[in-house]
């Protein structure tokens, strides 16, 4: 069971990045509606926040997947 408590963790930090992820982009949305971002940043923001969300996702996917096989939510 160590080994499944590994894998809860792991997600649990990587589920947490992708949340502080999304509300830093939450933010400059808001900033860009009331004009104190520009176009042209929150392009640049959202490309980055789309790389770093899909990164994290397959990483996320991935330990779902080991703990899955190993019987951690059986």
């Amino acid at each position: 069971m160590n080994k499944c408590h590994t894998y809860f963790e792991q997600i649990l930090e990587i589920q947490e990045q992708r949340k502080q992820f999304q509300d830093g982009l939450e933010l400059l949305l808001d900033l860009h509606a009331v004009g104190k971002v520009s176009k042209k940043d929150l392009d640049k923001s959202i490309a980055l926040w789309h790389t770093v969300e899909s990164t994290l996702k397959e990483e996320v996917t991935a330990l779902y997947d080991k703990a899955y096989a190993e019987g951690c939510f059986d």
